[in-house]
């Protein structure tokens, strides 16, 4: 049973106040809702959230789809890149049920249990995690159309490569007579 997350206030939605049915909620993220989450990887944002809520008498069902690019450091060269990000995640709210025990729920399932007291509903915290799961383990310009690497560090780089091929460790190459040695 996951916890009610809290976050800017923006992203509350009192669902009380909504009739069964379909409610679309959309919002635009930039570096600032980054910030308020105390993450200083994203130096830039521009990521549209369009957050479907279907209301029932007992549970809710929220998507959420978002798709932008942020900007983040590249791994490489340093230089600053914006990267594609595409993500959607769905969650169960299930409304005022307050009987469910944690045994009775699996740990790693998307649902939510709101109690009776519970008037609404923050997303914020859904909204952060599917979009920074969105962004690659490697971050840097290798699948982007235009490459704004940082030409002076890649060389700078490349010359460290070059010395480190250079002087070989004497040990390693004991190593690889043993290993000849032990193949015949």
């Amino acid at each position: 049973m996951k916890q009610v997350p809290s976050g800017p206030v923006e992203f509350e939605i009192e669902f009380v106040k909504l009739k069964d049915g379909r409610h679309s909620f959309n919002y635009h993220l930039e570096k600032a809702f980054f910030e308020a989450f105390g993450n200083e990887d994203v130096l830039r944002a521009a990521v549209a959230v369009e957050a479907s809520i279907e209301k029932f008498p007992a549970l809710m069902n929220i998507s959420l789809q978002m798709h932008g690019t942020l900007g983040v450091v590249c791994d490489r060269c340093l230089e600053t890149i914006d990267l594609p990000v595409k993500a959607a995640y769905t969650v169960v709210c299930k409304l005022g049920a307050e009987t469910e025990t944690s045994d009775e729920m699996e740990e790693d399932s998307e649902l939510v249990i709101l109690s009776a007291h519970d008037f609404k509903i923050n997303i914020s915290h859904w909204i952060y995690e599917s979009v920074l799961l969105a962004l690659p383990m490697l971050k840097n310009c290798d699948n982007l159309t235009i490459k704004p690497c940082n030409k002076e560090m890649l060389k700078r780089l490349n010359e460290l490569s070059d010395e480190g091929e250079e002087s070989t460790d004497p040990r390693w190459e004991k190593l690889k007579e043993l290993f000849k040695k032990d193949k015949k």
